[in-house]
């Protein structure tokens, strides 16, 4: 898959910025201390800015993998909250099957909590439309209503969500459990 984009490292994740710059302060915060130079603190100044801005840029951009993993937070957050109307909003209506399973689970499941973590999102912007793949570990607490009786559960898994970009929105065409 394709995944390179023009400066999505800096608008994705200001990080290597701030611990740059921090460095930076740092050095410059001895110099200061040292000499006591004017100059030195317009520079501090300068780089707390850059810092600043970083940081800034970082909140205000949302880049298409942002978008993705957006996507399943949104769906795990609506799944916590047992408003599987937003979970089904999430899937593109021309993924059937993914439907049909999540419909099959939306009487029967009740979530007490949901979360995602290690997520891995991969764009392959040569696709038309433009598709990505989530890559990450789920885990969900809650009750399932089994022959009118319910039983509590724990779902531990790594999931592989295939989305597409449909009309200005990521939907979920895809999944499977690895």
């Amino acid at each position: 898959m394709s995944d390179s984009a023009p400066l999505t490292w800096f608008t994705e994740n200001p990080t290597p910025i701030l611990i740059g710059g921090g460095l930076i302060l740092a050095a410059l915060g001895v110099l200061f201390l040292k000499h006591g130079r004017v100059w030195i603190l317009l520079s501090m100044a300068s780089v707390a800015l850059v810092m600043g801005l970083a940081v800034l840029v970082d909140h205000l951009v949302v880049t298409e993998r942002e978008q993705v993993a957006n996507v399943i937070y949104d769906a795990a957050a609506a799944g916590e909250r047992n408003d599987f109307d937003a979970c089904l909003a999430c899937i593109s209506p021309t993924a059937g099957e993914v439907k049909a399973e999540a419909e099959r689970w939306i009487g029967r499941a009740k979530f007490d909590s949901v979360s995602i973590s290690a997520m891995e999102v991969t764009l392959d912007r040569t696709a038309s439309p433009m598709t990505a793949t989530a890559e990450f570990r789920v885990f969900a607490t809650g009750q399932i209503t089994d022959r009118d009786a319910p039983y509590p559960f724990q779902y531990l898994s790594h999931l592989e969500v295939k989305l597409q970009k449909q009309a200005n929105r990521w939907l979920v065409v895809n999944y499977q459990h690895n």
